[in-house]
């Protein structure tokens, strides 16, 4: 779509779509997988002819696709659930894009509930404990063998 509309500094970003695991349960179902079949299923069988925009442009109208994974809120994050959740979502894009697709997925929100401190039951509030992630798109390599 970039090169019709000559915006080729512009990447579109679709998303980001929630996944979680409230209750403990780390699922397919929970990592946003569903809701993004759904939008291709819509785009490919509805009335916005998706498969006229990937002949004309070669590529479907998602440049790319964001997810904001919350999960492990209130404990500690295993890099296991990011990389299987990053997983899920990138299987999803190469069920209809084809196996190998160079769709990027980016990480657009994430954060995790703060340590409360027991003496005064409010949690930290110093901004010396955040740090600015990096901007990247999700390669083969950081997701591992889940992708």
């Amino acid at each position: 779509m970039r090169r019709e509309a000559k915006l080729r500094d512009l990447t579109l970003v679709f998303g980001g779509i929630l996944a979680h695991n409230n209750g403990g349960a780390t699922t397919a179902d929970n990592s946003g997988a569903p809701y993004l079949r759904d939008v291709y299923e819509r785009g490919l069988h509805g009335p916005a002819n998706w498969d006229g925009v990937r002949r004309a442009l070669g590529s479907y109208p998602l440049d790319a696709v964001g997810q904001h994974p919350y999960v492990d809120q209130g404990g500690a994050c295993t890099g296991d659930h990011i990389r299987a959740y990053l997983g899920w979502l990138h299987g999803t894009i190469e069920d209809y894009e084809g196996r190998g697709s160079v769709k990027p997925l980016y990480v657009t929100e994430v954060a995790w509930a703060p340590r409360w401190s027991r003496r005064t039951r409010r949690p930290p509030t110093s901004p010396r404990s955040m740090t600015p992630a990096r901007k990247r798109p999700m390669s083969r390599r950081a997701c591992g063998s889940s992708c």
